[in-house]
């Protein structure tokens, strides 16, 4: 790499983790390193969010029960605040992050790559 890209690039790096939108992601993210019971109903989330699509996918007995256990735990996701600010921290966080790039990407007229469909979990 060109050295002085590089530098330009440490320069930049450093001045993105002065701002109020990393320091407030890096906050949120120490949280949510610390909430093992927020971060293992997430993972149980997950892991039955997946085994529905599964049972879906195969027309598995036990579909509807999986149905109402997913839901039960989204209901449990969405009221968990160390889940929600973890989550709305990560959008706020890329859409930072993207609005950077777009703006490299106008000025070199060169787009990296298409952005991102949704949020963390769109």
């Amino acid at each position: 790499m060109n050295k002085n890209i590089k530098e330009s690039l440490n320069n930049l790096i450093k001045v993105i983790q002065e701002t109020g939108e990393y320091s407030a992601f890096k906050s949120v993210e120490k949280l949510w390193t610390e909430a093992k019971d927020s971060q293992k109903l997430f993972n149980d989330f997950l892991e039955d969010r997946q085994t529905l699509q599964i049972f879906k996918q195969g027309n598995f007995p036990g579909l509807e029960e999986q149905k109402f256990k997913v839901k039960e735990l989204y209901d449990r996701v969405n009221k968990d605040k160390v889940i929600r600010d973890w989550m709305d921290a990560q959008d706020k966080y890329q859409q930072f992050i993207w609005e950077q790039a777009d703006y490299l990407t106008v000025e070199l007229g060169y787009s990296f790559s298409p952005k991102p469909r949704g949020g963390c979990c769109g």
